[in-house]
């Protein structure tokens, strides 16, 4: 019974909070407050609630709960703060992907729109002889203009045959026109409602793989990911290899452990050969002949995948530039020997 008294309650104490909202912006941003979409949309709310409430809803023409409505797109907002939360990873995935793929939803629709519209107006038009024809049951003739005796009825039921229940419609055209309607049917499925609609969905979906690779937030994270899966990786390996427990793996240790084939395999997995051990372990090493967590995850991070590659390229490029400074100094040796 008190349930009116309390949304009221609630409005006045939401309405004063936006209020002061957007006091605290306009105090805030000053100039900068005009430039931004939101704040306009904060001030019009907060200005349409102050003037039912003042007035009673007697100034506006629109029923005073239809206001409350519009505060709901605040939620929007919330969207940007998903961005920076890993949890909500999968909802940026797909607004990013909706949004990108907006043009070629656009392009789709209005291809389908065309191809329906042709056969749409090709049936309606062909069956409308049968609908009009005095010799067949009233109640098939009935049936076959609920499905296209309009424009409008034959464009809704090709939608209908291609995304819906098509059977139904498809029954109707067979049982009360003819059976050749049947591989009519079969092909417009196959060939809209499953291959045109499966390109539409492919690449809806290619779309939202380069949402997923293109969005940067979402690539710092997995990124991030990756780091924190290869250091608990390297912790449980050192668990396994630290045999004596003194915090550090010796060289001995290391042989020992790599003799397995199981963890030759898993180094192999981690983009690593495991075949000389002395060599992986001295480039593993800082020098000191042993390996600590820290030397592990760093040395393995840095010998496998895209920091390899880097350091390869660095390893290149200090190679060409030893190769110019001896060029340079043969020279110098060549026209010393000549004077």
């Amino acid at each position: 019974p008190s349930a009116p008294e309390a949304f009221q309650i609630l409005e006045i104490v939401f309405g004063t909070l936006f209020t002061i909202e957007v006091v605290l912006k306009i105090l805030g941003l000053k100039r900068e407050f005009l430039h931004h979409g939101w704040c306009w949309f904060d001030l019009a709310l907060v200005f349409c609630w102050l003037a039912d409430f003042v007035l009673n809803g007697n100034l506006l023409p629109l029923d005073s709960s239809l206001l409350r409505l519009p505060r709901l797109a605040r939620l929007l907002r919330l969207v940007r703060l998903a961005r920076t939360i890993q949890e909500f990873d999968s909802l940026v995935v797909m607004i990013t992907a909706l949004r990108r793929s907006l043009q070629a939803l656009l392009w789709a629709g209005a291809l389908l729109f065309i191809l329906q519209l042709i056969v749409g107006l090709l049936l309606s038009h062909a069956l409308m002889y049968y609908i009009k024809d005095e010799s067949v049951p009233l109640s098939g003739r009935l049936l076959l203009f609920e499905y296209f005796g309009t424009f409008s009825r034959s464009m809704l039921t090709m939608f209908e045959l291609t995304l819906g229940n098509w059977v139904i419609p498809a029954r109707a055209l067979m049982e009360n026109v003819s059976g050749g309607f049947v591989f009519i049917n079969i092909a417009h499925k196959i060939t809209l409602g499953f291959a045109f609609i499966g390109v539409i969905n492919g690449v809806f979906m290619h779309e939202t793989f380069l949402a997923t690779q293109s969005d940067d937030a979402i690539m710092v994270r997995n990124v991030q990911d990756r780091r924190r899966m290869h250091a608990r990786k390297m912790r449980e390996f050192f668990a396994h290899a630290d045999v004596s427990e003194d915090g550090v793996i010796s060289k001995d240790e290391f042989r020992q452990v790599l003799s397995d084939d199981q963890v030759k395999a898993w180094f192999a997995a981690q983009e690593l050969s495991a075949h000389d051990v002395d060599v992986l372990f001295d480039l593993l090493d800082d020098g000191d002949h042993q390996l600590t967590a820290d030397e592990l995850a760093d040395g393995v991070a840095r010998l496998k995948g895209v920091a390899r590659t880097l350091d390869l390229t660095i390893l290149l490029n200090e190679q060409q530039e030893l190769k110019e400074e001896l060029r340079q100094i043969a020279a110098v040796v060549r026209s010393a020997m000549r004077v």
